[in-house]
């Protein structure tokens, strides 16, 4: 999720072998379709690392209409399809706290950290805040700047460090 544009689980879901185009995973958030008249798709460059992925967890019938991950099969109610994405997300999430705990983080790794660490890690390379709205399907440029909120704060934080850094000099 991460690696795909800080892709939410049920779009991770839902994804199909027929959403590979190329070197690139285009797909429309499950969200968007519900909420807009006007539906980008979001483009994702599949890495080496996306790849191995996929190829490791995906579905081995590769075939266009397939689901690329073994969550989610055809006909199922909209209820049932429900239930299924929020047993995998509780998976992921108990999976994702244990790996937390191992590697001594403390806060809360969900998979909806997966999303805002995406956009937090590009903001801190540079990258900017319109290129990452548009990766994270974002229709307002105000979503993505409440997203980005608490990495302002702390960068103002850490800046204003800065300003009486000289007395942390060795005398």
């Amino acid at each position: 999720m991460y690696l795909c544009n800080g892709m939410n689980v049920k779009d991770v879901c839902l994804l199909k072998y027929d959403n590979i185009k190329t070197d690139m995973l285009v797909f429309v958030r499950a969200k968007t379709v519900r909420t807009k008249r006007s539906v980008e798709a979001i483009s994702v460059v599949i890495t080496k690392e996306v790849k191995t992925i996929i190829n490791k967890w995906g579905n081995k019938n590769k075939s266009a209409k397939n689901y690329i991950f073994p969550v989610l099969t055809e006909g199922l109610t909209a209820h049932r399809e429900w239930q299924l994405i929020q047993q995998f997300t509780q998976v992921l999430n108990s999976h994702m706290k244990s790996i937390g705990k191992k590697l001594g983080i403390e806060s809360n790794i969900t998979t909806y950290a997966a999303r805002h660490s995406f956009a937090t890690v590009l903001k801190r390379s540079g990258i900017n805040t319109e290129f990452i709205s548009e990766a994270l399907g974002h229709g307002s440029l105000k979503t993505t700047q409440s997203y980005l909120a608490g990495f302002e704060d702390d960068s103002k934080r850490e800046a204003i460090k800065a300003l009486t850094a000289f007395k942390n000099i060795a005398k």
